[in-house]
């Protein structure tokens, strides 16, 4: 039997005075990411329940929290072209 939905979880683990960040996920889409990512290191890896896990260590400045809502892109296509004008 494999975890639930709710129990696949990623969890951040670092403080002020580390420089990296430990990263444990059961998200098979987060362990793809961050195994493609060259500043992600794998620690460990294994499967619970048959689910997989990963552990990796990341670079704690490459964490940030966006504040701003992007607005252009294509689902906006009247901020793009907004953008694309003002950069003219």
């Amino acid at each position: 039997m494999s975890l639930t939905p709710y129990e696949r979880e990623t969890i951040v683990n670092g403080s002020d005075a580390d420089s990296t960040l430990s990263v444990w996920t059961a998200q098979r889409k987060i362990i793809t990411k961050l195994k493609k990512n060259p500043a992600a290191t794998l620690v460990d890896e294994g499967k619970h329940e048959g689910s997989a896990w990963a552990q990796f260590e990341v670079p704690a400045d490459l964490l940030t929290f966006r504040t701003k809502r992007r607005v252009g892109g294509a689902g906006n296509p009247a901020a793009l072209a907004a953008a694309r004008a003002a950069r003219r």
